[in-house]
């Protein structure tokens, strides 16, 4: 009986070290992240299919470009800053609704990856609508980019229609024209027009979470505006 109750005791230690050995792998498994994310490159073709989404107005206001930049902005701030809290949070994100910014939990303009990527592209430190506020400089170029993190199994196609229909309104409301006055006593006005290039980056980022693999894909929408000073007689240059 001694025998049997020592050859017993022997057994469940050794399964106590498989149990712990195996939790112990787990937790190496759940604390890993991506070297090299995996990006999509930016082309016009990506940011027509964004703006294909968008009404009419917002449509004309617009145009879709390619943006190297961008994707080197958003693929090292997900290099640097992604972890499996990101898969936590974003991996239950199928659908980004069309409320304001910063009101869902798709947004990730406020966050580390969000941050980083305003940072490495030198962007305007604002969302896209807020592009009207800069009033006081009249033809500097400005970017302004939102962030966002769904599932990684949404399309490109679906997330890119869904962000369409989310920034419509605010691409809609851009300014066309802004005027300066120059000089009050001589009523001298300059008169600037406005053009946009909208571009979309996406990467893919692979974590792993309790023991099961997931994908967070990142979008980063970005819209530059540029001015152009008017000629005429009631224009100071």
């Amino acid at each position: 009986m001694k025998l049997k109750k020592i050859a017993s005791l022997m057994l469940a230690g050794v399964m106590a070290v498989s149990m712990l050995t195996a939790c112990g792998g787990n937790t190496t498994d759940d604390t890993q992240k991506p070297e090299e994310p995996d990006v999509t490159p930016s082309t016009s073709a990506s940011a027509q299919t964004l703006v294909s989404n968008m009404s009419k107005e917002a449509q004309n206001k617009v145009t879709a470009v390619s943006n190297g930049d961008l994707d080197a902005a958003l693929k090292s701030a997900v290099e640097d800053y992604f972890s499996n809290a990101d898969v936590v949070k974003y991996g239950k994100i199928f659908e980004i609704p069309r409320t304001e910014y910063g009101w869902t939990d798709a947004d990730a303009r406020d966050t580390d990856i969000g941050e980083a990527l305003v940072s490495n592209l030198g962007a305007y430190d604002d969302v896209i609508g807020n592009l009207n506020k800069l009033d006081n400089d009249k033809v500097s170029a400005y970017t302004a980019v939102e962030v966002y993190g769904v599932n990684g199994s949404v399309t490109d196609k679906d997330v890119l229609e869904q962000l369409g229909h989310k920034i419509n309104q605010s691409v809609v409301n851009l300014k066309d024209e802004g005027t300066y006055t120059v000089n009050d006593s001589e009523h001298v006005t300059q008169y600037v027009d406005y053009d946009y290039e909208v571009s979309v980056s996406i990467v893919n980022a692979n974590g792993r979470v309790w023991g099961i693999d997931d994908t967070v894909k990142f979008v980063a929408v970005a819209v530059t505006r540029t001015g152009t000073v008017e000629t005429g007689m009631n224009n100071y240059i």
